[in-house]
């Protein structure tokens, strides 16, 4: 749906890309403007007016670190946009889209955190405090990480607002999807996919070092790691793979568009996260019905109900993750009760277009007619 004049809401966030909160942000995006919320999205860096669907995004264009002028450019477009709402995302929105949002006199600014470390430098905490002061409401994914933005991240409570996380109900492609990685994997192996991009907060490390465990536990079972996304840390987990001798187990597939399908053909998700809010990977193997275990990272046993939507780990010893995967696998009964349940959870409260109208809730809080 497109709207003349002025957005109400702008969307701020570092770029948009195929992960987390640059993922997240056209996802909502797009929703807003079908519920008729005019809505447009303002990049730190990235394309010059292009759009995300029918959604405009706008640039600041920060070419690389030492690019300071990116910030007054944000405040420009702010003033020529005049939005009532500015909602920021992410590291940059958080600190520059606010800040930026702030000078440029925005009336009403929201801040979604995306982020469960709130560790900072002692400067730019003190700016983040003072910025939380001065934000109409921060919006969170989850009970317990409410709690620990007001603990950790001076957040004051009458400012956060939980709305949880959301993903678009895939579309299923008519005909029969193949898994094809090189080397092939073996007939009637058990395929365990983990989703995420490739770096340390994503702890994929961990799952190699499964991987030697479960081979050192079940020898003679046939089984094999799949890593579907790209980054930085590719080659050292190649690296760490061969050292452990485990790299006939292991496949590396690298960014894919056709993770719903892939995860529909897998045993199980796992996610070894150091931490997370409440990470898509899950919200999309709950609609794949794929059984998913993961590390207890904060906000993990909330999410999973405990146990009954999916496996969190007691810790992140790389047996105890090997042992309670493997206890997954074998309990296929039990697995698959906990990933219908999942199913349902994910259509009746995970879904975007319900969390794109708890959005239009929030902002109509602020007056802001939609």
């Amino acid at each position: 749906m497109r709207h003349s004049g002025p957005e109400s809401v702008l969307q701020i966030v570092g770029s948009i890309r195929e992960y987390g909160a640059e993922n997240f942000v056209p996802l909502l995006s797009g929703e807003l403007d079908r519920l008729g919320v005019s809505v447009a999205i303002l990049t730190v860096r990235g394309p010059v007016n292009e759009s995300a669907g029918s959604v405009r995004v706008l640039t600041a264009a920060r070419r690389s670190r030492w690019d300071l002028g990116f910030f007054f450019r944000m405040v420009k477009i702010i003033r020529q946009r005049r939005p009532t709402v500015v909602h920021t995302h992410g590291y940059h929105g958080k600190l520059w889209g606010r800040l930026a949002a702030r000078m440029a006199g925005t009336r009403t600014i929201v801040h979604t955190e995306h982020n469960s470390d709130f560790s900072s430098h002692a400067i730019q905490r003190l700016v983040n405090c003072a910025l939380n002061r001065s934000t109409d409401a921060v919006v969170t994914f989850s009970d317990v990480l409410a709690a620990r933005l007001v603990k950790e991240d001076c957040v004051p409570l009458d400012r956060i607002v939980v709305i949880p996380n959301g993903v678009a109900a895939p579309e299923r492609k008519r005909g029969k999807f193949a898994l094809r990685a090189q080397p092939p994997i073996e007939k009637g192996a058990k395929v365990i996919l983990h989703v995420g991009r490739l770096m340390k907060v994503k702890n994929q490390q961990l799952a190699v070092r499964v991987c030697r465990e479960l081979l050192d536990l079940h020898p003679n079972q046939r089984f094999c790691v799949l890593f579907v996304g790209s980054g930085e840390d590719e080659l050292a987990l190649k690296e760490l793979a061969a050292t452990l001798g485990v790299s006939d187990r292991v496949r590396f597939l690298g960014y894919r568009n056709d993770v719903d399908d892939i995860m529909r053909l897998c045993s199980v998700v796992l996610l070894t996260s150091l931490n997370e809010a409440m990470p898509l990977t899950v919200l999309e193997a709950m609609y794949a019905g794929t059984p998913i275990v993961t590390t207890p990272w904060h906000g993990a046993s909330e999410l999973l109900e405990g146990g009954k939507l999916g496996c969190v780990t007691a810790s992140y010893d790389p047996k105890t993750v090997a042992t309670a995967l493997w206890g997954w696998l074998d309990d296929r009964d039990g697995a698959m009760r906990a990933a219908d349940a999942a199913y349902f959870a994910v259509r009746s409260r995970f879904d975007i277009r319900i969390t794109a109208r708890q959005h239009a809730a929030l902002y109509a809080r602020f007056n802001l007619a939609n």
